[in-house]
């Protein structure tokens, strides 16, 4: 279980900062359930955290963002995700999206491109320290040119 019972009797919250707690994909469900309810959040930092052996729990956790409109902000730095899902292209409200140093690999970046191509949104996107090859590079210079 995780100990987030008392943030979420916050309703009002528009910024929440949970890095270096180390949280793992178990606080995600309780986490998805919360922001769900909250629908104000815009700013969320899970950095540097233990999140991300679970694949599924990320997808669904993901696809819970979805529906979060109010949410603007994301990082993930420092934690262990290694795909980035489909599932979370369809939000079209994001402006900030961070994702060092986790273990993306080649497919992640493919639905991160799509990602980026649907969301003219984003203006700043950090994916530094990942599993990235030369062409993934030559790929972002074309969506950003």
């Amino acid at each position: 279980s995780c100990a987030l019972e008392s943030i979420f009797k916050c309703k009002n919250l528009k910024n929440l900062n949970l890095s270096g707690n180390q949280l793992t994909d178990n606080c995600l469900n309780e986490l998805s359930i919360f922001i769900s309810l909250s629908q104000k959040i815009e700013y969320l930092n899970l950095s540097c955290n233990l999140i991300g052996l679970n694949q599924q729990t990320i997808n669904n956790f993901f696809r819970e963002l979805n529906q979060i409109k109010s949410l603007k902000y994301l990082n993930f730095d420092n934690n262990l995700i290694s795909i980035f899902s489909i599932d979370f292209i369809q939000n079209q409200n994001f402006h900030s999206l961070s994702l060092n140093n986790n273990y993306l690999n080649n497919q992640s970046f493919n639905n991160l491109f799509e990602f980026l191509n649907n969301n003219h949104q984003i203006n700043y996107l950090s994916i530094n320290y990942n599993s990235i090859n030369f062409s993934i590079y030559e790929q972002l210079k074309s969506i950003f040119n």
